[in-house]
């Protein structure tokens, strides 16, 4: 099955049924780069001053990506740090003047991080074969261990992104990110509903997802086989979740309850 699309499509379809725009707000296609504002430079009198700028703003995203890749491999030793992010641009040879180009520190490493990490589980189950069963909870299940399994690597120190995330300004960013991975799993899984449904299996998947990836911090079995069959169970529950999260109202209500309450629980966060 192709995916053919990381972004979340769902908004347009509640927009038609009159609903208006979720408050997930932040369900825009993710910004990693601030947009070149208009110049004098960039002006289509100018063709030449336009092709040096559009170099200069590749040359600049190549920049960002190389010290975000960078400080992802310093994740392990620094954590989701400013130190992994300014140890990276040193390490790369970049003037130190050059850190400012990622100036949202912690938060953009982690928003980095996931936004590549859901862009390669689209591209690892592209490749994959077709399953054989149609069953929707086996393709849940694939998708989201296939995510999981990306976050492996860092899962020793995912519990402090897990934490960046749960704080109250960053919360735009932690929906935006949970409401894109839901869109793109639910698509996989071949949801193609534009009623209401489409909303609560969302929101219902990223609590599943949410609970699975906490869950896993904590898991010391051979290949995390523990969280699998935990995600298994949560899974055979999103019926009776999707009713829960009714009542809840909408996705950043729900994705900060669960996070913050989980967090609480393992005294990351203090109630």
């Amino acid at each position: 099955m192709s995916l053919h699309r990381v972004t979340l499509s769902g908004p347009r379809r509640l927009a038609a049924m009159g609903l208006g725009r979720p408050l997930v707000s932040a369900v825009q296609p993710l910004r990693l780069h601030q947009a070149s504002r208009p110049s004098f430079a960039t002006s289509p009198a100018h063709p030449e001053a336009d092709s040096t700028a559009s170099h200069a703003t590749g040359d600049r995203s190549a920049a960002v990506d190389r010290i975000y890749q960078t400080a992802l491999s310093l994740v392990p030793t620094h954590g989701w740090t400013e130190a992994a992010v300014t140890e990276a641009v040193r390490s790369l040879g970049y003037p130190p003047i050059l850190h400012g180009i990622v100036p949202d520190g912690p938060l953009g490493l982690v928003d980095y991080f996931l936004t590549h990490s859901r862009q390669e589980m689209v591209r690892r189950l592209e490749a994959e074969p077709a399953l054989a069963t149609s069953a929707t909870r086996d393709r849940l299940f694939r998708a989201c261990k296939a995510r999981l399994e990306l976050t492996g690597p860092y899962i020793s120190r995912w519990q402090e992104a897990a934490a960046i995330l749960a704080q109250p300004s960053n919360l735009t960013v932690a929906t935006r990110q949970l409401g894109e991975l839901s869109d793109d799993i639910w698509h996989y899984a071949g949801d193609r509903s534009a009623d209401m449904t489409w909303y609560t299996r969302r929101v219902s998947l990223a609590g599943v997802y949410t609970s699975t990836e906490l869950y896993m911090t904590e898991d010391r079995s051979p290949d995390f086989a523990a969280t699998w069959e935990f995600l298994a169970r949560r899974l055979a529950d999103v019926e009776g979740t999707a009713g829960a999260v009714q009542e809840v109202g909408n996705l950043a209500a729900f994705a900060a309850r669960s996070a913050v309450n989980t967090l609480v629980s393992k005294g990351i966060l203090k109630s």
